[in-house]
């Protein structure tokens, strides 16, 4: 019964109000039915739909966009690089999926996509993720270097072998820059102050040459001074800290568009760095009762110190003595395998160890070394690239690019990180024959 009454009184109502929208119509016949088929003709308005940002990328050798390429690919444009602060490789693992960098000894690293990659030490070794810049492969990325003045950074996951060959295993990496612009003048320069005197400038300027040549030129420098403290204040070290940055690169870009269907382009590039970069700093160690097996991985960060393992538990040190072969070790006695002593410690011990309030700093801070040795990082590097672009019928291209890369590398260190014995060549005994010695802190043997 309730339910009819509901029925009836929502019949009621729909009557109602059909009856007065007829009277509040009025019209003729023919014209509510040209009405009726102007309102069917017409669509009614809708609010624009936020379109997705299109991108190109080059993952397949040819430009498409990003949304079409069937690769696991991970881009990044100018912008995303910097609103995500993408500076370096190593960044690049926070922010594209399946990616690790680790910095390996020997100025390498070890760039893995999807768990494959190459942790070699030897700068011979092939890496297992391919890198390339503007389509052209580099045996090893520069690590030191910073991006500046790119147009996007892309990176594809693995296998790639079809497409870039050899060390595509893991995946890809390819940088693409900033290319010049015809008939455009442009120019920005960015300045960063900070801590630890840190100076970094990074600017590009893009010049017309004519209507069909053009050049850009971009740059960035940085210097820092170093964020690891020296606890040895000797007269033979030349600073109290180490670890510091001074290194520039510089890239210089022309561009042409020789006919309507042909294109090129040379680069060059160049990085240069001269500092004191560190491989190593201030290492803990909690060692154990057996010398050959280094450290003892069950102790907590509170009870390690900075007097580090016994040396020939490192594969650095296998080789080392007391006995005229080199002066690893610190004078500490040395132990074959079996942990039997080989050779007792020096005495006197030509080394010097640090003060107890020295030790003391060593222990609670990982920003501090105690060495009489700066360390040394020289690094130059050139690289040249060429590319011919002709249209050809049929939406094809014909691509030629061709590319140079080559440079020094000069690093030093004290892995022990000791002060006062150093290895000597010039002694000469009673007889006038030339022999090996340890020197102490005062140059004597």
């Amino acid at each position: 019964m309730r339910t009819l009454k509901y029925f009836a009184i929502a019949m009621l109502v729909a009557s109602f109000t059909s009856s007065a929208y007829a009277q509040d119509l009025d019209v003729a016949p023919e014209k509510e039915a040209a009405n009726q088929l102007e309102a069917f003709d017409t669509p009614p308005e809708r609010e624009p739909k936020s379109a997705i940002e299109e991108m190109v990328v080059t993952a397949q050798r040819k430009s498409e966009s990003l949304q079409e390429v069937p690769i696991a690919v991970s881009a990044f444009n100018a912008e995303s690089l910097e609103l995500q602060q993408i500076t370096t490789f190593s960044d690049l693992q926070f922010t594209a999926p399946n990616v690790n960098f680790t910095k390996t000894n020997f100025t390498g690293s070890n760039f893995s996509i999807r768990g494959v990659g190459s942790a070699t030490v030897a700068t011979s070794g092939s890496p297992g993720v391919a890198f390339h810049v503007n389509e052209a492969a580099l045996p090893s990325p520069v690590y030191a270097a910073e991006y500046f003045d790119l147009e996007r950074v892309e990176v594809l996951r693995g296998p790639q072998g079809t497409l870039y060959g050899q060390s595509a295993t893991g995946g890809v990496v390819n940088v693409i820059t900033a290319k010049p612009k015809l008939e455009e003048f442009g120019a920005d320069v960015e300045v960063e102050y900070g801590n630890y005197n840190t100076f970094k400038v990074r600017g590009a300027v893009n010049i017309p040459l004519g209507e069909r040549v053009a050049l850009r030129v971009a740059g960035l420098s940085l210097q820092r001074d170093g964020m690891i403290e020296n606890l040895y204040k000797g007269s033979d070290v030349a600073s109290d800290s180490i670890d510091g940055r001074d290194l520039y690169s510089l890239r210089a870009t022309i561009s042409a568009e020789i006919t309507d269907t042909t294109s090129a382009y040379f680069m060059w590039e160049r990085f240069s760095e001269d500092d004191n970069r560190a491989r190593i700093t201030n290492q803990r160690c909690n060692p154990t009762s057996t010398p050959q097996l280094g450290c003892d991985w069950r102790g907590n960060v509170e009870n390690m110190t900075a007097e580090g393992a016994y040396p020939q538990a490192s594969a650095g040190n296998l080789f080392s003595s007391y006995s005229r072969l080199t002066p690893f070790g610190n004078g500490k006695a040395t132990y074959d395998a079996q942990g039997n002593e080989l050779f007792p410690a020096l005495d006197p011990n030509p080394y010097q160890t640090a003060s107890p309030e020295v030790q003391k700093r060593l222990n609670e801070d990982f920003r501090t070394v105690y060495t009489d040795m700066d360390p040394v990082y020289q690094q130059d590097n050139d690289f040249y690239l060429m590319n011919i672009d002709q249209e050809l019928p049929a939406e094809l291209n014909l691509n030629l690019l061709g590319g140079y890369s080559g440079g020094s590398l000069l690093q030093k260190q004290d892995y022990n990180a000791d002060v006062g014995a150093t290895f000597a060549t010039y002694q000469t005994d009673s007889e006038g024959n030339q022999i090996n010695c340890l020197r102490d802190a005062s140059g004597q043997c």
